[in-house]
């Protein structure tokens, strides 16, 4: 997902500043076949960790999602944080407003 992550980091770093200055982002990649690793590299902001090639051990693509997204929750949940936004990469394009429009509801119910 090279040619996603400056999009991507335009829509999450918006998202992420409404919250506490500390603040972090955490991402973690493997398997990537360009130079998606480089890319995230680059986001200084960003936490970056890599599993590089997994297919060899965890064969089913779903697997190693599942994997990698247990990795990262275990480092995010030692940073004992009071909330957590967990995205895919791939499949993330939202802006504040339609991010905010998640915590719209009727307070009398």
């Amino acid at each position: 997902v090279e040619k996603e992550v400056n999009k991507f980091r335009a829509h999450v770093e918006p998202i992420v500043d409404l919250f506490h200055p500390s603040s972090r982002i955490l991402i973690l990649e493997s398997d990537s076949t360009d130079k998606t690793y480089e890319k995230l590299q680059q986001w200084r902001r960003a936490e970056v960790y890599t599993y590089g090639n997994l297919s060899i051990s965890i064969p089913r693509r779903t697997e190693r999602i599942a994997y990698c997204r247990n990795q990262l929750l275990d480092k995010a949940r030692a940073i004992q944080p009071d909330y957590m936004l967990i995205l895919d990469l791939d499949i993330f394009a939202t802006n504040v407003s339609s991010f905010l429009s998640n915590f719209n509801y009727n307070t009398e119910d």
